[in-house]
């Protein structure tokens, strides 16, 4: 190691000392001050430091530190989980691919998990692959192995068993995984079997993964997202296109959006595309339940005239609590001219705002009401939607007891933040 080198270490650890006892407990809203200390020190290291090795073992250091650094902080929103498991584990990694001795890093990575209590190192066994062969990690494996048979009962041994089977994805090695979450989890249901057709998958065994995948439909793993995603793959890779065909259709029924469109047309056809829209447009009409992604989809399609009705008859399932959908479910109806459609939404937005009472969201309110004002002229027919003077002066008498709303709702435009 160079002068420079020890130097750059030392401050490195100087800093990481410094930021962790910055204060003598670091609460939830300040964790990520912690976090954000922690990073610049690192990257100070990244900066300066020359030797790969050094590097790397200044990195395995840090990660020696993580008690010291987790019991002055409440890190329950994982701000300084993060560093280690995504900011230092990827330096880690660059390092220990370019070391000369990089068996002595891995020993020195198998080590660092004797004593691991909070949850970041094992981060770095899944970065293996990065620095060591295939045989390099078999022989890790056969450590573990050992690790494993001299553990006293199952609780003792899983640890080890959740790195072998990390060792095993990354060298795409099926059997072993199977065999190793076996053991692990005692037997193997639907959520098991999907993880086992995923490694032999990769590995290029699509006729094992298939039938894997078929225990876990046994199971009831066959309503898992991730589930249809892989067989869809699998069955793609072992040509069975009848198969491929009906679960493009499944993923694109379970969530109607653009992306589910252009994946099924890519199967199906392109010749297919505008008679697929004209009968699910009508397949999503028949249903009684709103949803608001099929709203979404009619919009996106050009089914203007079925998206306006599919809402306003389906007013009353409107959710305005659901803001983070129905909001730009409202500026969209609105921006296609579907006037009396967005005034529904923004009504159960503003009936939503309203119930909860709680001023520091009126705000919100007074922009939806502020909405339905500008849009109550554009509407031509109400139907058997109550027109927006009568709407406007019942909100009001039901809801006088809210000054502070009304205050700012009154205020001029602008000042409603």
């Amino acid at each position: 190691m160079t002068n420079y080198d020890k130097q750059a270490v030392k401050d490195f650890k100087k800093a990481v000392t410094a930021a962790k006892n910055r204060r003598d407990m670091f609460w939830r809203s300040q964790a990520p001050e912690l976090a954000l200390m922690l990073t610049h020190a690192l990257e100070q290291l990244k900066k300066v430091v020359q030797g790969y090795q050094v590097g790397a073992e200044a990195l395995l250091d840090f990660y020696k530190r993580d008690a010291e650094i987790f019991e002055r902080c409440d890190d329950s929103y994982g701000n300084v989980g993060d560093v280690f498991q995504i900011t230092a584990a990827q330096m880690f990694a660059d390092y220990a691919s370019q070391c000369a001795d990089k068996e002595k890093i891995a020993d020195q990575v198998l080590a660092l998990q004797e004593d691991s209590h909070y949850g970041v190192r094992d981060i770095l066994i899944d970065k293996v692959s990065y620095f060591l062969d295939k045989r390099g990690i078999e022989r890790l494996i056969d450590m573990l192995e050992r690790k494993v048979s001299a553990g006293q009962n199952i609780i003792s041994q899983r640890p080890w068993l959740h790195m072998i089977e990390s060792l095993a994805c990354q060298i795409k090695d099926g059997a072993l995984f199977e065999r190793t979450r076996q053991r692990n989890w005692q037997g193997l249901n639907s959520r098991a079997y999907i993880d086992i057709a995923k490694v032999y998958f990769a590995s290029g065994d699509a006729l094992t993964a298939y039938d894997r995948l078929q225990k876990a439909a046994e199971c009831g793993g066959k309503d898992e997202y991730e589930y249809v995603e892989l067989f869809r793959e699998v069955c793609r890779a072992l040509g069975k296109v009848e198969e491929v065909d009906r679960i493009s259709w499944d993923i694109f029924r379970r969530h109607r959006c653009m992306e589910t469109l252009s994946e099924l047309i890519a199967q199906i056809g392109e010749d297919k595309r505008a008679e697929t829209t004209y009968k699910e447009a009508d397949l999503i009409m028949t249903v009684k339940d709103l949803s608001v992604t099929d709203a979404q989809f009619l919009l996106n399609v050009g089914e203007t005239g079925c998206a306006q009705e599919y809402i306003v008859l389906r007013r009353d399932q409107l959710d305005g609590e659901q803001y983070y959908s129905l909001a730009p479910l409202a500026e969209n109806l609105e921006a296609k001219g579907l006037f009396l459609a967005a005034v529904v939404v923004y009504r159960a937005l503003l009936e939503g705002n309203l119930a909860k009472a709680l001023s520091k969201y009126y705000s919100h309110g007074v922009r939806y009401l502020r909405r339905l004002d500008a849009l109550a002229n554009q509407v031509n027919y109400w139907g058997g939607i109550e027109p927006h003077a009568d709407y406007a002066r019942k909100i009001k008498q039901q809801h006088s007891h809210k000054p502070a709303f009304w205050a700012k709702y009154e205020q001029k435009v602008g000042h409603d933040t």
